[in-house]
């Protein structure tokens, strides 16, 4: 199973990933996200913790970084690992964000059922906090 949502957000690429990389401050902006902390710095093979707002804390792992286009955080569930995608697309006057979930193993099927339609209902919120938090940051 996957899924994605998209928005334009009026900020450049950079702002945006300027505060993706802040991974501490992801509950700022994302309501799905009651904790987030990354041990080191934000780049590809960064381990942290991340405790959804109605779930048990786990262990991610940022599996690819590229800098103000794109970065991908992988988590693991039992025989199971949920991938989160987040893209940037320079627009000539905004950005375009998407933000992918899938589910990848033996117990896919299980958990996209289980959790998916959650994780799916709280994309479009997520995103709109990225957005404002972006656009107030360009108006500051």
């Amino acid at each position: 199973m996957q899924f994605s949502e998209e928005i334009r957000i009026n900020a450049p690429c950079s702002v945006i990933f300027s505060i993706y990389s802040k991974v501490n401050e992801w509950p700022n902006w994302d309501p799905d996200v009651a904790e987030a902390s990354l041990f080191g710095s934000f780049s590809q093979g960064a381990k942290g913790k991340l405790k959804p707002s109605d779930g048990p804390k786990t262990k991610i792992r940022l599996t690819e970084v590229v800098e103000n286009k794109a970065f991908t955080v992988c988590s693991n569930l039992p025989l199971c690992k949920i991938i989160f995608e987040h893209d940037l697309e320079a627009l000539p006057t905004s950005t375009r964000v998407i933000h992918r979930v899938s589910f990848r193993g033996p117990l896919k099927h299980l958990f996209s059922h289980l959790i998916g339609p959650k994780i799916r209902q709280g994309l479009p919120e997520s995103l709109k906090g990225l957005k404002l938090a972006s656009e107030k940051y360009c108006s500051d």
